[in-house]
């Protein structure tokens, strides 16, 4: 019989793997262990291509090695990112259809707010606003700054005309200029700064060429990512992407619904913000604090600490400053 060893698994954790080693070496009768004494060179002669036996320090190593990525792979920040992986990987038809929804409202916003400023939406609602008050003078004064805006409107688009007008055709006389030059001379006849001339106009339309299909290919991406932006849902919230459920069956507390019910705290200033499609920054996103969530917020001009905090509810712990940070406790049992 030959020498050899056995390993043995003992336990397995997220932080660390323990192993115990047991080496045993046999002979057979009174005479030597002959594997024993083999070299490398004989080992890696053997006919019957038997790859020599990893020593102890090498099954060591790849344990730790082993139970590195084990530990990896179970920790928080890990277990979170496959958590949002597989979650958005399920979601994908439902958000493919919102994607789709979000490009067909953000076109219809384009055209309202096209529709708008055309027809000087606003200044008519404020004209109606004070004709519905009884409000003359207001109506009137509504009713002059609609003309007055026409005029300036209509002024400055006779402006851009005209000078659309003058520089296409400086240019035209420009282009037919080079190009009766060009007819006419050649390169080494002509001055060496209008012979560089036509070297970067040369170049210039060299990169044109090779940038055009891109921007050509690029546009229709660029303006459906434009247009799903414009339609995307302006309720208070942390976006698009929502956190999934976690893993385990407690309650659980994101951006979102701490921004929603902010939102619903009645606070002017915090209503007019959210009415506006404001969006609040989080210095500290919510995040997991003992048996509750924490979560740092800057809030808007006008909304203060004070303001949030008289509207606690029982069993809600609010350390206000200027940035609010919401300790939010279990419910009294």
């Amino acid at each position: 019989m030959c020498g050899g060893f056995a390993v043995e698994l003992l336990a397995w954790g997220n932080d660390e793997c323990h192993t115990s080693f047991t080496t045993s070496s046999t002979t057979q009768g009174n005479g030597p262990d002959r594997r024993s004494d083999a070299g490398l060179g004989d080992l890696e002669s053997d006919p019957s291509g038997n790859k020599p036996p990893r020593s102890l320090e090498q099954q060591a190593a790849e344990l730790d090695v082993a139970a590195a990525a084990v530990a990896a792979w179970r920790c928080d920040q890990i277990v979170r990112v496959r958590s949002v992986l597989g979650y958005r990987v399920r979601k994908a038809p439902v958000d493919l259809v919102r994607l789709l929804w979000f490009v067909l409202r953000g076109h219809g916003r384009w055209i309202g707010k096209a529709w708008t400023y055309c027809t000087y939406g606003d200044l008519r609602a404020d004209a109606r606003t004070a004709r519905l008050a009884g409000d003359a003078e207001a109506r009137r004064a509504a009713q002059e700054m609609i003309r007055a805006d026409s005029r300036a409107r209509w002024s400055r688009l006779g402006m851009v005309t005209e000078r659309i007008w003058k520089g296409a055709g400086l240019a035209g006389a420009l282009v037919l200029a080079l190009w009766l030059i060009d007819s006419m001379m050649t390169r080494a006849q002509m001055w060496p700064w209008l012979a560089g001339v036509y070297g970067v106009i040369g170049w210039a339309w060299s990169v044109a060429k090779t940038v055009v299909p891109v921007v050509v290919v690029a546009a229709p991406a660029g303006w459906l990512v434009a247009t799903a932006y414009e339609g995307r849902d302006k309720a208070p919230g942390a976006g698009f992407l929502v956190r999934p459920d976690r893993e385990d069956a407690d309650s659980w507390i994101d951006e979102r619904m701490i921004s929603q019910a902010l939102a619903h705290l009645g606070i002017a200033p915090l209503d007019k913000f959210f009415k506006d499609g404001g969006q609040l920054l989080y210095t500290v996103p919510a995040r997991l604090d003992g048996n509750g969530t924490y979560a740092q917020i800057r809030l808007p001009m006008g909304a203060t600490a004070d303001m949030v905090a008289d509207r606690r509810p029982p069993g809600v712990l609010l350390p206000c400053r200027e940035l609010v940070g919401c300790g939010v406790l279990p419910p009294a049992a």
